[in-house]
Parts: structure tokens; C-alpha cells; sequence
């Protein structure tokens, strides 16, 4: 199993999915773009990979938040800039702001979780999609929640946008038949992460997944995908 040849961006790169994903993706030889909202946090995984032995990633500050359409354009840019070729997005950013009711439901926080849940998938993907064609293997990876979450009652903008999320994978993948470009969506198992501890105060994370074995199933599911063509 290898990535080398391979350049990869990875949104979310500083949480715990993203950062696993990317150490494993530079383990297997993949150049990477690791695009997160905290910078210092972003620096020390790039330092981390570096203390491996790994390629420098190049990283890209933005908070999915607010981004604005010039910061899509301009992440595209930076794509030609460092690599000039893209193989696969891995979408990983998420928010969550807590569990509430929809009565205590700020347009703030509706905001926040479309804009990085949903929005920035489209952003993103319609950005980079240029480098995916050209690829002759682009892969799109989006990562998807139970409907535990999607259709319960307190996981508001949270639940909603990532019911959204699919709907949005489903016609990207229709949409991008016979252009050479595949999404792949996936819905982990519960891990111990910190979004997890935000929405489950009194779960032990010992019990959950840890976010390094998703991340290896989602690599192999990858690499699969590009050795199938």
C-alpha cells in the first residue's frame, strides 16, 4: 500500500482524524496540504512529520467558518503553487458547538456548522476540481455521521448539516460519473476525539475507537480506489 506520487489535502488537519490521516498519509510517501484553523497547532504537526523523517507538508491557515469565496480561489492557487496537481481532497473538518435545543439556536451557530460541514465541502471541491480532472484519478473523501445524531433531537446545525453533507455526496457522485473523479463517503465508528467529548461529558474514551485505526481504514479504502483506477 502506497501513496508516493500522490498530493493530498487534508481539511482539519490539526483534530484528531486529520492529524491521524495525515501522519499515515506520510508514512505511505503522499505529499501533503494540511489546511486547518489553528496555525501553532498545524506548525507542530508539520514539525512532527518532519521529526519523522516525512517531506515538509505545505499548510494552509483558514478558518472554514467565515472563509470567503477569494480563500477557496486562492487555496486552489496555493495547490498549483506548491504542487501544481492534486489526487485526492480529504474533508475532515468539522464543527460542533455543543448540544442545545432549536429554540436556543443561534443564526451564528447555524452559520458556523453549515458553513464548515457542508459549504466549505462545495468550496472546496468545486476549487480543486480542475487538479482533480487533471489527476486521471481524483478522490474526493467525506466524512459522514450516523443518523443517531442526523435525526435526534439537540444536534441541531450539527445534525442537520451533516445530513446535508450526504445529500451533497450523493450528487457530487452522480454529477462526476465518467470524469475519471470518485467520491468516496464514509461513516466511522465512534472515536475519542474532541468533538466526541464535547457531545458525550460522562463516556469513558477508553471504550471508543481510537482515531489512528479509522484513519488506516480510510487510507486502505483510498488506495484501493486509486490502485482500481
Amino acid at each position: 500500500m502506497t501513496l508516493k506520487n500522490h498530493v493530498i489535502l487534508i481539511t482539519g488537519a490539526a483534530g484528531g482524524l486529520g492529524s491521524a490521516l495525515a501522519l499515515q498519509c506520510a508514512e505511505l510517501g503522499a505529499e501533503l496540504l494540511l489546511l486547518d484553523k489553528n496555525m501553532s497547532a498545524l506548525a507542530r504537526l508539520s514539525d512532527k512529520l518532519v521529526a519523522a523523517g516525512h517531506r515538509e507538508p505545505a499548510i494552509c491557515e483558514m478558518d472554514l467558518s467565515r472563509a470567503q469565496t477569494s480563500e477557496f480561489e486562492e487555496l486552489a492557487a496555493l495547490v498549483d503553487g506548491e504542487f501544481g496537481a492534486l489526487d485526492a481532497v480529504i474533508h475532515c473538518a468539522a464543527e460542533f458547538d455543543g448540544l442545545r435545543p432549536l429554540e436556543h439556536t443561534t443564526r451564528d451557530h447555524w452559520d458556523a456548522s453549515l458553513n464548515v460541514n457542508l459549504l466549505s465541502a462545495w468550496h472546496i471541491v468545486t476549487a480543486c476540481l480542475p487538479h482533480l480532472r487533471a489527476s486521471g484519478k481524483g478522490r474526493i473523501v467525506l466524512i459522514g455521521e450516523n443518523s443517531a445524531v442526523t435525526k435526534s433531537a439537540y444536534w441541531g446545525p450539527y445534525g442537520v448539516s451533516k445530513a446535508a453533507l450526504k445529500s451533497l455526496a450523493q450528487v457530487m457522485s452522480e454529477e462526476l460519473e465518467g470524469t475519471g473523479v470518485e467520491l468516496i463517503w464514509t461513516v466511522p465508528e465512534p472515536m475519542a476525539t474532541g468533538l466526541r467529548a464535547r457531545a458525550y461529558l460522562s463516556e469513558d474514551p477508553a471504550t471508543l475507537r481510537e482515531p489512528a485505526g479509522v484513519a488506516d481504514e480510510i487510507i486502505q479504502s483510498l488506495t484501493a480506489s486509486f490502485a482500481a483506477g
